[in-house]
């Protein structure tokens, strides 16, 4: 299948106090997303956001072979219990700071990538370059906060 690309332009709605990202959710759940881009600009005096998105487009099946429910894959089923409390404090992270800035969480890490992160036990902003999607941008904008997380978390363990 062919590699595709998707680009949205998000303007900030004061009304919502951030972007209105439904449709970019709504296309993430329809394609097969391989990676994700975001750039911030103000332009006059607007913020916006740019949403990149490099994807294929996932087979579609006749609605009466189509699951009713997708089960997300347990990206923890193989992490002892101090990994799996690791795991659930960055999503929780994740979760506050994609709410404060106005996007999907996973445009801030995937669940697999925070598994990496874990699992290849990620100490330095350098050690996390080498995981796949977490490019200089997104690193530049929380690679500190989750080393923060990281350290607190194993200076307390």
């Amino acid at each position: 299948m062919p590699k595709l690309v998707k680009v949205f332009s998000l303007r900030f709605s004061n009304a919502l106090e951030g972007f209105d990202n439904g449709l970019v959710d709504r296309f993430c759940r329809e394609n097969a997303i391989l990676e994700v881009k975001t750039e911030f600009v103000v332009h006059e005096q607007f913020p916006y956001c740019f949403v990149s998105i490099i994807y294929e487009e996932k087979a579609k099946l006749p609605k009466f072979l189509a699951p009713e429910v997708v089960e997300k894959e347990d990206v923890t089923v193989d992490m002892n219990e101090s990994e799996k409390l690791l795991y659930e404090r960055l999503r929780l992270w994740r979760k506050e700071t994609s709410e404060k800035a106005g996007i999907p969480a996973f445009m801030i890490c995937t669940n697999v990538q925070l598994r990496e992160i874990i699992m290849r036990r990620c100490r330095s902003i350098e050690a996390m370059t080498a995981i796949k999607g977490l490019g200089k941008s997104k690193l530049e904008h929380n690679g500190k906060a989750m080393l923060s997380i990281i350290e607190d978390f194993y200076g307390k363990a």
